[in-house]
């Protein structure tokens, strides 16, 4: 009983040694289904499996999913032509203070820390262009949150997430 025990061990144990993307968040229904050493091909049955339709190229898979409850495209980014998942971008098709608010709330609970903030304005004749950064980081990865916004409304609003080990 002890070695079938010990088998059923050292069998999962490589499964649960690789990183869940955002530790499997249930905000981001799609992205907690995958871990950062899978390739392009194992995403791919992923998606398949869940009957998404996907787009890409050589070294992307792209896909439209809800995710913090908001509307995105997902761009998964792969190291060599699809040899390991090495980020993943997400854009949001609906840019608003609220879905601003979410996201940085959400992040800073879950990380339990503020972000850490940046931010570069630049006056350009009757417009001013501003860029603001949010950044958490967890014990795998890091999550940047960009704000491009002219004069005083969000004009796009972008996630990066990746590995910190990379």
């Amino acid at each position: 009983m002890k070695k079938i025990v010990c088998m059923a061990l050292l069998a999962a144990l490589p499964t649960l040694l690789h990183a869940q993307v955002l530790k499997g968040d249930d905000q981001f229904s799609f992205l907690n289904q995958l871990r950062w050493d899978m390739s392009k091909e194992e995403v791919l049955r992923v998606c398949n499996a869940n009957k998404t339709k996907i787009g890409g190229s050589d070294t992307t898979v792209t896909l439209d999913a809800t995710l913090i409850g908001a509307e995105a495209k997902v761009i998964m980014r792969f190291k060599n032509k699809g040899e390991r998942l090495e980020k993943i971008e997400v854009r949001f098709k609906e840019q608003t203070e609220t879905l601003l608010e979410t996201v940085v709330s959400h992040f800073t609970r879950t990380t339990g820390e503020s972000p850490v903030r940046a931010e570069k304005e630049k006056s350009l004749l009757l417009i001013t262009m501003r860029m603001e950064i949010a950044g958490w980081k967890t014990k795998a990865e890091k999550v940047i949150l960009m704000v491009g916004r002219r004069n005083s409304s969000i004009f796009d609003m972008y996630l990066s997430i990746a590995p910190i080990s990379r």
